[in-house]
């Protein structure tokens, strides 16, 4: 147990910081830089009604642990990453893949990630954001970024993000972090 807290602790300092100037996001009911068990993964990331079949279906892909942030910019954007552990890089790419299949919106490459891409809303919700979403893996780290931008589309803002996320992920996996 003592492995894993302190593993779970390290996934969350792999977490980008936050803009200097921003504010916590509680719209999704999750402190910034949390970690997260699987019970509030589900509750915070997915809609009530759906919340037990994906517990169950994160329990078969070998779902472990999870890191999460999110902010408010003063530039008026928005983010939340996520940082999800499974027991392997065929669980993470798994995980990716099927709910990205899930999702309506159109899909494109993220440039200079790896497998990664980007999902773009086909509308603005409710106060008026496009959501944009990037996701990729990093051997058995499956990212999921969500992105808000007020009125249009910021591509470039998102994967600017998101490819500070993938370099701060893949430095940490190829330096081995000392031993205590």
């Amino acid at each position: 147990m003592h492995e894993e807290t302190t593993a779970a602790a390290q996934l969350k300092d792999e977490l980008l910081p936050a803009p200097a100037g921003s504010k916590p996001d509680r719209t999704n009911g999750l402190p910034p830089r949390a970690i997260l068990d699987l019970d509030q993964f589900v509750r915070g990331l997915f809609v009530a009604k759906s919340v037990n079949t994906e517990k169950d279906d994160l329990q078969k892909q070998g779902f472990t642990y999870a890191a999460e942030t999110n902010w408010d910019a003063a530039d008026g954007t928005g983010a939340e990453i996520v940082l999800i552990k499974f027991r392997g890089s065929t669980e993470a790419r798994h995980y990716i893949g099927s709910v990205s299949a899930s999702t309506e919106s159109s899909a494109s490459a993220l440039a200079g990630v790896p497998d990664g891409y980007v999902l773009t809303a086909n509308s603005k919700n409710r106060y008026g954001d496009i959501i944009m979403q990037a996701r990729f893996t990093v051997d058995d780290i499956a990212v999921h970024m969500h992105y808000y931008s007020h009125a249009t589309a910021d591509r470039a803002g998102l994967t600017t993000l998101a490819r500070a996320q993938y370099t701060r992920l893949t430095k940490s996996i190829t330096t081995p972090s000392p031993r205590p």
